[in-house]
């Protein structure tokens, strides 16, 4: 959030900033773990599947529900996980 508070960014102008700098460092760490022979290769594939449909659906969505809609959303995600990490760790 250093983009959106200091820099003056929108959030969705704020992810997609950040997204390239996890697609390099997501390459990177790819490569290690093939170089050492330690993927499951068919739970990489499932989860390649559930992930492009969850951006795809998760895009759509922002870009429909705007800045504002992505804040709430956060803030709901972030205390959820709070209360779960509270009373259920």
């Amino acid at each position: 959030y250093i983009l959106v508070t200091f820099f003056g960014f929108k959030v969705l102008q704020a992810h997609a900033t950040e997204i390239t700098i996890w697609i390099i460092l997501s390459v990177v760490s790819s490569a290690i773990f093939i170089w050492h022979d330690q993927v499951d290769y068919l739970m990489a594939g499932i989860i390649l599947v559930g992930m492009a449909i969850g951006s795809t659906i998760g895009s759509n969505l922002a870009l429909k529900g705007g800045d504002q809609w992505v804040k709430y959303c956060i803030c709901f995600f972030a205390i959820l996980m709070a209360l779960k990490l509270l009373f259920w760790s």
